[in-house]
């Protein structure tokens, strides 16, 4: 609709044409306006306010004047709505400069309660207010640039003036007039937000009018390690740093809010949580941003706290002149990103780690209250397991006490891990971890990303040789980030062969066992033959039994000879 402003008066000296005395405040958006075809002393007027979801509910309607409206929009028969309304209306524009303006338009003190001149005066005051960009930011004032929203929360708030409820999106019939429409009251409420104002002339040919509300989005994404792209699923180790960020927009009616309260609650699964390098507090962790200029986390302005996995983010006010450099408008874009580990224990397989984010923000214009939005979809961080199991060829048993030490692959896509060492409880170091089969022939590790790992037997059970060969295992996993989930699984092996001395004949043999997507866990299996050392026997038809006694026979001649040649020289 055309903006037209203008004034709701007629004057024995000059006349004046209404071309919509009504206002919404959003930033760019256009002035409502209601023209009026001409209607009889008492008559009524219908106005439908349209509202696309149900973002404010019902409204409240305040009639400042009655007053017919002639076909060529010139309004006549001003008159207060009602004693409460004069006296309300008059204390307020007296406060802004009404007197003042009296001075110079109308003389003698019977000119000040006439409703026509107070009527003039607020047409010039709302029908004045600046709708561009600079609004959004600028500070309130009692200038035109706020007097209509400072009117209609005064009004609102006034408990002695009378108001009519307007159900959204139902013909509300009512006497001719000047109307104020603001939201109902519907603070604290899920998706919700009030419109700002609308000023509107009741009783024309124009019988709908759009409300003036908007709800800010809020997203959530994690960063995925190998490739540094933003996504809603990623996977990881148990320990390693992950980034996430929140990304926060702003209502199109911003500018109509006097202050403005937002606030990230962002809920990390127990899988996750927030490690403080040593001497550094949650500020010095987290980056926060509005459109790419990076803003300080304080206590005074914004503020940060992580208590029970609950991660918040709140900017107290906006619309504060902290802000006033960054220029903030509605279609600037807040983000927070920081980062997060994975925890021992952490959940493996396709239930992922979730996590989601909320945000609060200040939902009602004119009473300043706040709404929250529904919880994003949940971002998911993935890990996997993996049980090497190591068994005799021939009688398929366990061999327990085998002793193995497990690293990343050199090559790995993500080059902060390649080459490290993981640990017992799934994390990476630099330090080699020996990992040892139970009395199941087996050891695990849960809470590993996908990639390749080289594990390399260190010390093999009593009668049996450790591998000449490293056993390499590749995980292999598909994440979907439009159903953000993990749909599938895959894993390889490789290596872990063993020459048996003298023989040049491998005896080890290594095979994926099992994969299962649903609880992330990969089996590998590393076979191996015994080797023994077998007695000799039936060499040339004389036993080893026999082949030692003559030695022994032989022996005793010889001394006793020995011992005659001795006796014999005496």
């Amino acid at each position: 609709m055309t903006a037209r402003t203008g004034q709701l008066v007629t004057r024995a000296h000059h006349a004046a044409v209404v071309s919509g005395l009504c206002l919404a405040l959003g930033v760019g958006m256009p002035l409502v306006c209601v023209s009026t075809a001409h209607a009889d002393e008492g008559s009524t007027g219908t106005i439908t306010i349209s509202q696309t979801g149900n973002h404010g509910g019902s409204y409240l309607a305040y009639q400042l004047f009655t007053a017919d409206i002639s076909d060529t929009d010139h309004a006549t028969n001003i008159a207060w709505a009602d004693d409460a309304m004069r006296t309300s209306v008059l204390a307020f524009i007296d406060k802004h400069g009404y007197k003042e303006w009296l001075k110079q338009h109308h003389s003698g003190e019977a000119q000040h309660d006439l409703a026509q001149n107070a009527a003039e005066y607020i047409a010039e005051s709302i029908g004045s207010s600046p709708t561009d960009g600079a609004a959004a930011s600028a500070e309130p004032t009692s200038a035109a640039g706020s007097f209509a929203m400072a009117l209609a929360q005064h009004l609102a708030t006034s408990p002695a003036v009378p108001s009519t409820t307007v159900a959204a999106n139902e013909p509300f019939t009512a006497r001719e007039g000047y109307w104020l429409f603001v939201s109902n009251t519907n603070n604290a409420t899920t998706d919700s937000a009030g419109t700002a104002p609308l000023w509107v002339p009741l009783g024309g040919s124009l019988k709908t009018i759009e409300e003036k509300t908007d709800i800010p989005r809020v997203d959530k994404s994690v960063q995925e390690d190998s490739s540094g792209a933003w996504s809603t699923v990623a996977d990881a180790n148990v320990g390693q740093d992950i980034r996430y960020r929140l990304s926060g927009t702003l209502p199109k009616n911003f500018g109509a809010f006097a202050t403005y309260h937002y606030q990230f609650t962002d809920t990390l699964s127990a899988g996750l949580t927030i490690d403080l390098p040593a001497g550094k507090s949650l500020a010095d962790v987290i980056k926060v941003a509005i459109d790419g200029a990076a803003v300080k986390v304080d206590q005074k302005n914004l503020s940060a706290s992580f208590k029970d996995n609950v991660l918040v983010v709140e900017f107290a006010d906006l619309k504060a002149s902290t802000w006033s450099s960054l220029h903030i408008t509605n279609k600037s874009l807040i983000t927070v990103e920081y980062p997060a580990r994975l925890v021992p224990g952490c959940a493996v397989g396709k239930s992922g780690n979730a996590n989601h984010v909320t945000l609060t923000y200040s939902n009602d214009p004119v009473r300043q209250g706040d709404g929250v939005t529904s919880p994003t979809p949940d971002v998911r961080l993935y890990s996997y397991a993996l049980k090497l199991t190591k068994i005799d060829e021939q009688t398929g048993e366990p061999l327990s006490g085998a002793q193995f030490t497990m690293r990343v692959d050199d090559k790995n896509s993500d080059s902060a891990s390649s080459g490290a060492f993981v640990q017992k409880d799934g994390s990476l170091g630099a330090k080699p971890h020996t990992f040892t089969t139970d009395s199941k022939g087996s050891f695990g590790v849960s809470g590993i990303d996908e990639g390749t790992y080289v594990i390399s037997e260190i010390a093999a059970p009593q009668g049996y040789e450790k591998l000449d060969e490293d056993v390499r295992v590749t995980l292999t996993s598909t994440l979907n980030a439009k159903k953000r989930a993990l749909t599938s699984l895959e894993a390889s092996a490789s290596g872990g062969a063993h020459t048996l001395a003298g023989t040049g004949e491998a005896d080890a043999t290594t095979k994926i066992t099992a994969v299962a997507s649903d609880t992330g866990e990969v089996g590998v299996q590393v076979v191996n033959r015994r080797w023994l050392s077998l007695p000799i026997t039936g060499m040339t038809g004389i036993t080893s039994e026999h082949a030692l006694g003559l030695v022994l026979v032989l022996a005793a001649t010889i001394g006793m000879c020995v011992h005659r040649y001795h006796v014999s020289r005496r």
